[in-house]
């Protein structure tokens, strides 16, 4: 479950404010494929690329490691390997990969260090980005623009 206050759209976490904002002309997803009361499920404003943000509940605390061994078993192409990158200070990883006609920009961010619960009192360990497109658009150019780079760089801990 989200709260919508100030612009952003903040998480049911604790003890710090997880939030996300939603970019100016996306499309907010009512009927996405994978349901969870953590997913911000978000559409560009053309409608061609879907844009997931969301608190994860993974044991794993090695961002590096998950995201490697996903890409490893559902892609047909690694564009780039999974590198380092930060966000509003938290630290984590990102990767371009395709898989069929879909082309994807996956970051996982670790804030297993953060000590956040969900409303359930079960850890948060992991906030991840997951962009895809079927249109055939060059994928570092998605990533690039700014719907984009306004969703990954709204993801903050207050």
């Amino acid at each position: 479950m989200f709260q919508f206050k100030n612009g952003r759209f903040y998480a049911n976490v604790k003890p710090q404010r997880l939030s996300f904002v939603m970019p100016q002309g996306c499309w907010l997803d009512t009927m996405p494929l994978v349901m969870s009361q953590e997913l911000l499920p978000l559409y560009s404003p053309d409608m061609k690329v879907n844009i997931d943000l969301w608190a994860e509940r993974e044991d794993e605390a090695d961002t590096k490691e998950r995201l490697t061994d996903l890409v490893k078993h559902n892609s047909d192409c690694v564009l780039v390997e999974p590198r380092a990158i930060t966000v509003n200070g938290i630290a984590g990883y990102e990767t371009f990969y395709a898989a069929g006609k879909k082309q994807y920009y996956d970051v996982y961010l670790n804030v297993s260090s953060y000590g956040l619960v969900d409303s359930k009192g079960e850890s948060i360990n992991r906030v991840r980005m997951l962009l895809y497109t079927e249109d055939g658009g060059d994928i570092y150019e998605i990533v690039a623009s700014d719907s984009v780079q306004a969703a990954l760089h709204g993801i903050k801990l207050e």
